[in-house]
């Protein structure tokens, strides 16, 4: 049933992840029928800022949203990806390193710049 407030749905995301595996991602925010898509949502960006801030990386901006509202999610749901193949990478290098003893492997998340690749780097 389509409203006029928010909704949670599972969607993928606009650009499909090279590493995602599990249930698709919540996505949070309003549907094309509110007819609100050219701007930010303040109640959803908080809901979402702040599941992201507690660790949940499974939510995700509406990719239907559009102008800077849409350029918005985008950047803020690759940010939410990038975190969530640095939590995996992570992940990985404990059981390969720390539990299998394997030293001679190292962490990547592909073509990334800044402080991301100081942390990958490090």
């Amino acid at each position: 049933m389509r409203g006029t407030g928010s909704s949670i749905s599972r969607e993928s995301p606009r650009k499909a992840p090279s590493m995602m595996t599990g249930p698709a991602p919540l996505v949070v925010g309003p549907r094309p029928a509110d007819g609100a898509l050219d701007r930010l949502d303040d109640k959803i960006l908080l809901s979402v800022l702040t599941a992201f801030k507690k660790g949940n990386f499974a939510v995700r901006l509406p990719v239907e949203w559009t102008g800077i509202a849409g350029r918005i999610a985008d950047a803020f749901n690759d940010v939410i990806e990038l975190n969530e193949k640095m939590a995996r990478e992570l992940q990985r290098i404990n059981t390969v390193v720390g539990k299998e003893g394997r030293l001679a492997q190292r962490a990547t998340l592909g073509d990334v710049g800044g402080g991301w690749f100081s942390c990958v780097d490090s």
